[in-house]
């Protein structure tokens, strides 16, 4: 028995009628292929949230998976659409760093399109919704198999990069910053302990130190600032059942120190 073709749709839509017409525009294309909703709750046009949210996710399904990511601040301009192809995965965005990530991190071995023309569209082009003109067709189409050369020109990269800070190790020290603050107002940093030379042995961020890394939440309830290994595998740091950000008065682009054992 064949696949059944799996979509999934990551957006910053909201509490809209705008997935559901995007869905139904993929069951008139392809009556067969499942829709998952990864989220549709992404801060507004925050396209780094949107890429890390991606980039968390996309492994938890399987290969031959359609991930159609509209975040697109610049719907409607001559900005492109992309077609990526990595990790046995199709990936359909607009061009404006949302899959740089993972460009950068299988650009050996991907593949990348630009969308040629919106020609055969299932509806005449509105300027303000390519989620469901363009987005929804494509993701429908590749799902059935059409090849993405017939749909794209092949191009050596993504136009647009997305600047995401790298930590700096210096012998035992460990300078990074804060890439993303969560709905809970956790801090989540570009530090990736499982690379690091070393155990975590304090984090020190907004005048405060946290010694060592927390087994759970639950672990630090009634001791302030914690430190844990999130499920994406990066450092963060988190108030349990309150908001770190908040208390820290620290943010995205603030740096985390993190001393070695």
């Amino acid at each position: 028995m064949r696949d059944v073709p799996l979509i999934t749709l990551l957006t910053d839509f909201g509490d809209s009628t705008y997935p559901a017409q995007m869905k139904g525009v993929i069951h008139s294309l392809a009556p067969h292929a499942r829709v998952v909703d990864l989220t549709h709750s992404l801060p507004f046009a925050d396209i780094r949230w949107a890429a890390h949210t991606l980039l968390c996710s996309f492994e938890d399904f399987p290969p031959g998976t359609v991930h159609l990511c509209v975040v697109d601040p610049g719907v409607g301009s001559c900005r492109e659409v992309l077609l990526l192809h990595a990790a046995n995965c199709t990936f359909v965005a607009p061009d404006n760093g949302l899959l740089w990530p993972l460009w950068d991190r299988f650009s050996d071995s991907a593949r990348a399109f630009h969308l040629r023309e919106y020609q055969g569209f299932c509806r005449s082009l509105s300027r303000t919704f390519h989620g469901r003109d363009v987005f929804a067709p494509l993701g429908a189409w590749i799902a059935k198999g059409v090849p993405l050369i017939t749909l794209g020109e092949p191009i050596a990269r993504p136009k647009e990069s997305l600047d995401l800070p790298v930590p700096h190790v210096d012998g035992k020290v460990v300078t990074g910053s804060v890439i993303l603050v969560d709905p809970f107002g956790n801090l989540i940093t570009n530090i990736r302990p499982s690379l690091l030379p070393g155990s975590i042995a304090r984090v020190r961020v907004g005048g405060v130190v946290v010694e060592g890394v927390a087994e759970s939440y639950l672990q630090w309830e009634g001791r302030g600032v914690g430190a844990i290994v999130d499920s994406c595998g990066l450092l963060e740091l988190f108030v349990f059942k309150g908001n770190a950000a908040d208390l820290l008065r620290v943010g995205v682009g603030d740096l985390i120190v993190v001393d070695l054992a």
